[in-house]
């Protein structure tokens, strides 16, 4: 698991304010505690409600978060949002 500020400091250049950048951080760490806890990827309301917000505001962070390459999901799929972490930036290098 990703210490907390390591999240901060992923989500860091990201673009938004201060607030945006703490709510994408909780949605790594919810992100990442649903899965090593259940064994499997969460959906969209896991997300929303792991990180204390609503399930547009997860599903416009996640969107910034996937195009930041640090997430992955597929729309329409259940189940399906992972978090990359360090592992992001080593799949530009394939």
């Amino acid at each position: 698991m990703v210490h907390n500020n390591n999240y901060l400091k992923m989500v860091l250049g990201l673009p938004g304010h201060g607030k945006s950048i703490a709510r994408r951080a909780e949605i790594l760490r919810a992100i990442e505690e649903y899965t090593d806890l259940h064994g499997f990827a969460p959906g969209l309301r896991d997300v929303a409600e792991g990180a204390g917000m609503s399930t547009s505001n997860a599903r416009m962070h996640l969107i910034v978060l996937k195009n930041a390459g640090l997430v992955s999901y597929q729309p329409g799929i259940p189940r399906s949002i992972v978090f990359l972490g360090d592992h992001a930036h080593d799949q530009e290098t394939y």
